[in-house]
């Protein structure tokens, strides 16, 4: 019979390798048995408030009203009581010109009215006695009122080198100086009513986002904001530059808006939304494309589609079913999926 050989086994180094593995194994799978590190996110709660659609622009006080004085005749500014700034009332002397050549011209026209219609009285004796013929009496009563006529129009024009305030203002600026000589035409003076506005040179992509008459506009001034109106609108735009003079009705109720010509930072709100779901701006992921926010309820975020509306000063408004106490994650976002999670960190009260 044949003996059967069996190859050499080393028994002991067989079982220290099993004993091996099974260690080895063992401490895989502890590893993945370990809890997974939660991410440290900043969070805020919704609020409730009311939020604005703004357009920003830069505004100038104007006067609602302006009048321009200018020079009807020739002559040299010889009274100019009104500096910049000075109130005056209707009917008060603004300027006066001294205007030699038409004062001049007064007198000489005074002399010719007075000689021909002497004349003119004497040719009708005259004619009543049967001296003279009709037609001779008859041209001298159109040289004495043609001289009548011509003394009227100089004396007029000498009464149009005194002007006076056409209306209770303010003199907004002085073009001339006393002494100096002017020419028809020339402005003068000018003046502002007490009704302030404020004028905007707005684009046309603005009015077709919702500047037009009748929306609020606020306006900071030196004290605060100051709410106006968008009262008028120009029909035409103006050229080169393809802007449309936007006029803003507001009471004056600082010094500043007394100021003709001083700039002040305005908004026209051109939409609103009363008692709105806002949160940060920097909640929304992909806000481009599919905007959505990560709600915290205790340490684990739920990933929640939204669409957003108005933005109004770092906050935006957000559309979604809010249960009142979910909080939203802040940071971290690209880190996040559905049911990761957490440890949030209250990053305190929100405000705009």
């Amino acid at each position: 019979m044949n003996d059967i050989r069996f190859p050499f086994v080393n028994l002991p180094a067989m079982v220290a390798a099993l004993i091996l593995g099974i260690l080895i194994t063992g401490c895989d799978a502890d590893r993945g048995a370990e809890t997974v590190e939660p991410v440290a996110i900043r969070v805020a709660t919704p609020a409730r408030m009311n939020l604005a659609k703004r357009i920003p622009y830069l505004g100038t006080v104007h006067a609602r009203t302006e009048v321009q004085i200018n020079a009807q005749v020739q002559g040299t500014v010889v009274a100019l009581p009104r500096d910049e700034g000075d109130r005056v009332r209707k009917g008060e002397l603004l300027l006066r010109l001294d205007a030699p050549e038409l004062e001049a011209a007064v007198q000489r026209l005074r002399s010719e009215r007075d000689y021909l219609c002497e004349r003119s009285a004497t040719d009708e004796r005259l004619l009543a006695q049967g001296v003279i013929p009709e037609d001779q009496a008859e041209a001298g009563r159109k040289a004495c009122s043609s001289a009548e006529a011509a003394l009227r129009e100089v004396t007029a024009r000498v009464a149009r080198s005194v002007e006076h305030a056409p209306m209770n203002a303010t003199v907004l600026r002085r073009f001339v100086d006393n002494g100096q000589h002017v020419m028809p035409g020339q402005p003068l003076l000018l003046l502002g009513d007490d009704e302030v506005e404020i004028r905007v040179e707005a684009v046309e992509e603005d009015l077709r986002r919702g500047i037009e008459v009748g929306i609020p506009v606020d306006i900071h001034s030196g004290n605060g904001t100051v709410r106006g109106r968008v009262r008028e609108i120009a029909a035409r735009g103006n050229m080169p530059s393809r802007t449309f003079t936007v006029k803003i009705a507001v009471e004056k109720r600082d010094d500043i808006l007394r100021r003709n010509g001083v700039s002040l930072p305005v908004e026209f709100i051109v939409a609103t939304a009363e008692n709105a779901i806002a949160i940060p701006v920097n909640a929304v992921a992909d806000r481009e494309g599919d905007p959505h926010i990560y709600l915290v309820t205790g340490n684990v975020v739920h990933r929640q589609k939204i669409r957003t509306g108005i933005e109004d000063g770092g906050m935006v408004e957000a559309h979604f079913s809010w249960n009142g106490t979910d909080r939203v994650a802040l940071t971290n976002l690209r880190s996040l999926r559905d049911s990761t999670v957490v440890y949030p960190l209250d990053a305190g009260e929100v405000r705009r």
